[in-house]
C-alpha cells in the first residue's frame, strides 16, 4: 500500500505527522507492514528529535495517550496498540533513550526504591509540546548546550526532588549519571570525572560546588547530607567517612572539615585544590579575589612618616621592628619551633587616643617590607545573630590563605579592638552580649594556635581580658608624649615655629600627637584662608580648643 505524503508546506506538519502516525499505531499489533504504511511521517519526526524511527512512534503514541491520560505506562501502549505487553516490553531500552534525550519523562515516586514493572509511567511535559507545535527545537532543554552553571542548577533540582519525596536516592543518581553522560563534553564534568569517585562522593561534591557558585563557600554538614542523601543509615556512613578522613575527597584534598560556633556543628567545603580542580579558569568569578577580601595594604604604598615617642616606646618599637625584619624573623621562629614553642607574634599597643599607635603598626610595616590586613573589630558586629561570629572566622582564614600566597608574613592588624579584649560579660540573654562573647571566644581560639603576625590597638588601659592578656607576646603601652618628644612633635608639626616657642607650648599644654597634628592642621588651614600666618596666641587658641575640659589650669613656664 502506497502511503499518502503530507505537503512539507502544510501548517503545522508536524503535529499532523504524529497524528498520522499514532493513528495508524493503534491496534496495528506493533507489525512492520503496517508501519511500512507511515515510514514517510516516522523519518520526519525522528529528524526533528534526533531519534530513530521506533522510538518516533513510541514517542507519537505516549503524545497521543498523554492527552487523554496523566501518565501512560507499559500497558496503556500495549492496549493502544493491540499487543501483549512484552511485544511493548522489547522497547523499553527505546524509550528509556527517549527519556534521557528529555523527551519524556518518568513519573517518579521516591516512596518506592525500586518501581514494579506496571509503576513505570512516562508524560510529555508543556515544552516539548510546545516546540513539537512551533517546530523549534530551542523550546526544549539541550543538554549539549548546557554550561556548568546550567548543569549544577539541573542536579540541584533532582536533589531537591529526592528530599521532598517525588525520587528515591537511587533514581537520583540514575538522573545525576545520565546528565553527566549527556554533558561530558564540558571540561567541568570532565575534571569530575577524571577524580573517579564513587557516586555517594560525587553528589556531595557536585552539592558543594552548587553551594559555592551561589556564594555559600561553607555548607552546614548535616543539612549537605540532608540534601543529598537523606536516608539515616546513608547519612551516618558518608559522615562517618568524612569526620574520619576515609573518604576519597577527603584524601584527595578536595573537601575539609571545619567546626562551627556549636559544639556539635560542622561545616564542609570545597579546599583551595578543590575549588582549582572543579573551577579553574572561572575561579576569579566564583571565589573572590583575596585582595578584594583582605584590603591588603603593600608596604610600598605607605608613606613615610616620622614618630616621635619617649624613651620606653621608642626602645620597644625598635626591638620589635629588629625582630620582625624578615631574617631575624625566620631564625627566631625556627629556634621556637625546634623548642617546641609557638611561632606567632601576637602584640598589643595599648594606651590613650592619639599616641601613635595605629600609625606605629604601619610605619612597622614599611620598614619590615611586610604588608597589612586592617580589620576595624566596629565593622564584623552583625546586627544578627552569628554574622559577626562568622565574619571574625572568615578574616582569619583569609590571613591564612594570603600568607601561604605572600613572600613575606604580613600583618593582621585589629584596629580599635577595644569592644572585644574587654573583660567579657556575665551570661545573659541580651543578644549583644552572647555576640561578643562569641567573638571573644573565637579571637582567643585563633589566638591560642596563631602562626603569623597580629597587632590589635586598644584605648583599654585597665579592663584588659585576663585570657587575652595572656595571648599577648607583647604589651606596649603607649603614655602622652613627654616634653622632649612633643617640641619635637611641634617642631615636626609645624616646621617654622621657633623652637622656644615649641618648648613653650610642649609646656603648657599636655596634648597627644594626634591632638598636636589637629592644631597644626587647623593653623596650615588658616594660614592658607586668610593669607596670614596665626601667631602664638591664635595656637594657643587652638590648643584649647582641642581639649573637651574647657577649665583645665595651664602650666606657664618651664
Amino acid at each position: 500500500m502506497t502511503q499518502e505524503k503530507i505537503p512539507l508546506d502544510e501548517p503545522e506538519k508536524l503535529i499532523r505527522h504524529i497524528e498520522r502516525v499514532a493513528g495508524k499505531a493503534k491496534r496495528s499489533k506493533l507489525q512492520v507492514s503496517t508501519l511500512n504504511n507511515v515510514d514517510y511521517s516516522l523519518g520526519c519526526i525522528a529528524h526533528f528529535l534526533s531519534c530513530t524511527k521506533p522510538q518516533a512512534l513510541l514517542f507519537s503514541v505516549i503524545l497521543a495517550l498523554n492527552f487523554k491520560n496523566r501518565t501512560v505506562g507499559i500497558n496503556d501502549l500495549a492496549d493502544f496498540m493491540n499487543c501483549n505487553p512484552l511485544t511493548v516490553a522489547r522497547y523499553i531500552q527505546d524509550i528509556e533513550i527517549l527519556e534521557s534525550k528529555r523527551l519524556i519523562h518518568r513519573e517518579r515516586d521516591g516512596r518506592k526504591k525500586r518501581a514494579m514493572l506496571h509503576d513505570i509511567n512516562f508524560f510529555i511535559t508543556r515544552e516539548v509540546l510546545d516546540s513539537i507545535y512551533k517546530e523549534d527545537k530551542s523550546c526544549m532543554k539541550n543538554m549539549d548546550g548546557l554550561t556548568m552553571a546550567d548543569l549544577l542548577i539541573e542536579v540541584d533540582e533532582l536533589m531537591d526532588d529526592r528530599e521532598n519525596g517525588r525520587l528515591s536516592y537511587e533514581e537520583m543518581q540514575e538522573d545525576i549519571a545520565m546528565i553527566l553522560d549527556q554533558c561530558s563534553h564540558l571540561e567541568f564534568v570532565k575534571r569530575l570525572k577524571g577524580q573517579s569517585l564513587p557516586d555517594d562522593e560525587q553528589a556531595l561534591i557536585l552539592h558543594l560546588c552548587f553551594e559555592t557558585m551561589n556564594g555559600n563557600a561553607e555548607v552546614d554538614l548535616e543539612n549537605a547530607c540532608d540534601k543529598v542523601f537523606g536516608e539515616h543509615n546513608l547519612k551516618f556512613f558518608v559522615k562517618r567517612g568524612l569526620v574520619k578522613g576515609k573518604f576519597r575527597i577527603m584524601k584527595n584534598n578536595l573537601v575539609k572539615l571545619e567546626d562551627g560556633y556549636f559544639r556539635t556543628d560542622r561545616n564542609i567545603l570545597l579546599t583551595d585544590k578543590g575549588l582549582e580542580t572543579f573551577f579553574a579558569e572561572d575561579m576569579d568569578v566564583i571565589v573572590r579575589k583575596e585582595e578584594n577580601i583582605s584590603n591588603l595594604t603593600r608596604p610600598d604604598t605607605i608613606p613615610d612618616k616620622k614618630l616621635f615617642f619617649n624613651d620606653s616606646e621608642n626602645k620597644e618599637l625598635e626591638f620589635l621592628t629588629g625582630t620582625l625584619k624578615d631574617t631575624n624573623f625566620h631564625r627566631v621562629r625556627e629556634r621556637l619551633k625546634k623548642s617546641s614553642m609557638m611561632t606567632g607574634f601576637t602584640v598589643l599597643f595599648y594606651g590613650v587616643p592619639g599616641t601613635g599607635k595605629t600609625e606605629s603598626v604601619y610605619q612597622l610595616a614599611r620598614s619590615t617590607g611586610r604588608g597589612i590586613l586592617r580589620v576595624n573589630i566596629s565593622e564584623t558586629k552583625d546586627m544578627w545573630y552569628g554574622e559577626s561570629e562568622k565574619r571574625v572566622k572568615e578574616i582569619f582564614d583569609s590571613y591564612r590563605k594570603i600568607c601561604r600566597k605572600s613572600e613575606q608574613i604580613p600583618i593582621l592588624l585589629f584596629n580599635e579592638a577595644d569592644g572585644i579584649l574587654g573583660k567579657r560579660r556575665e551570661l545573659s540573654h541580651s543578644g549583644v552580649a552572647q555576640t561578643e562573647n562569641a567573638i571573644q571566644n573565637i579571637l582567643l581560639q585563633e589566638m591560642e594556635e596563631f602562626e603569623g603576625i597580629l597587632i590589635a590597638t586598644t584605648n583599654l588601659t585597665v579592663n584588659l581580658d585576663k585570657a587575652f592578656e595572656r595571648r599577648f607576646l607583647y604589651k606596649i603601652k603607649f603614655n602622652n608624649p613627654g616634653f622632649e618628644a612633643k617640641v619635637k612633635i611641634w617642631k615636626s608639626k609645624i616646621p617654622r615655629l621657633h623652637v622656644d616657642r615649641a618648648k613653650m607650648l610642649a609646656q603648657e599644654y599636655n596634648l597627644t600627637g594626634g591632638q598636636i597634628e589637629n592644631v597644626a592642621r587647623k593653623f596650615t588651614t588658616e594660614e592658607i584662608m586668610t593669607g596670614n600666618r596665626p601667631g602664638l596666641d591664635r595656637i594657643r587658641e587652638f590648643c584649647k580648643e582641642e581639649k573637651l575640659d574647657r577649665g583645665e589650669k595651664r602650666r606657664i613656664g618651664y
